[in-house]
């Protein structure tokens, strides 16, 4: 209901209807993967065990509660979402509290494996006039407690790494090698976290990230 090609899409005020509705539509999902596997023609193609959930700006804020974020009830309580498949989260140019829509605090229930990453070009709005510092992009990461967390922040990037995630007609100037490195530093959590691996772990906890990069990414772990 809220896609940019709905000729009428819900007003600003209606964050709280768009959220509950997509929550909604990503759990019928999560629940019916070994039905969706057979219908794409791959039955027994996706391991219903090993799940992360991802997303990409407002996309965070429903892959965040089905990581265990919990939200502002109908009666002002909290309220979970969480779904017990998901393993890990990886959070992309994400937000950090938004009140009336997360719990005050919530971000300290963040226990499973996480990924953030976002750009330092890459300033945050929910929709008002407010514009949040590129750090804002990130409180997943810093606002979330210890374990399994890592932080990737791009040297230069914007909310689209320049038209090549989302959005071809927004940014700055395509940045393919910002992508590669988001993509590949996504990989090897995901490696690490669905499949085990034990050598992405040790890449992860061990490897100098800015070294590596030239300085283009600041990583952090906890």
């Amino acid at each position: 209901p809220d896609s940019a090609s709905n000729p009428s899409p819900p007003r600003a005020d209606q964050l709280a209807l768009r959220t509950a509705t997509r929550i909604a539509e990503l759990e019928a999902v999560l629940d019916d993967l070994p039905g969706i596997a057979a219908r794409a023609g791959v039955p027994g193609g996706v391991d219903a065990a090993r799940v992360a959930v991802g997303g990409h700006s407002y996309g965070t804020v429903i892959a965040l509660a089905k990581a265990g974020l919990p939200f502002v009830g109908t009666d002002g309580g909290p309220v979970s979402y969480r779904n017990p498949r998901v393993r890990a989260a990886v959070i992309m140019s994400g937000v950090g509290p938004v009140e009336g829509v997360m719990a005050p605090g919530g971000f300290a229930t963040l226990t499973l494996p996480l990924i953030a990453t976002g750009g330092t070009l890459d300033e945050g709005n929910i929709g008002s006039p407010v514009v949040y510092p590129w750090e804002w992009r990130l409180g997943a990461y810093d606002l979330a407690p210890p374990g399994d967390k890592y932080r990737v922040a791009l040297e230069g990037g914007d909310h689209y790494l320049g038209g090549l995630i989302c959005r071809p007609d927004r940014g700055g100037p395509a940045d393919p090698a910002g992508l590669r490195l988001d993509a590949g530093l996504t990989l090897a959590f995901l490696d690490a976290y669905l499949r085990d691996d034990a050598a992405a772990r040790r890449f992860l906890a061990s490897t100098d990230i800015a070294a590596a990069t030239g300085g283009r990414v600041r990583f952090a772990r906890k």
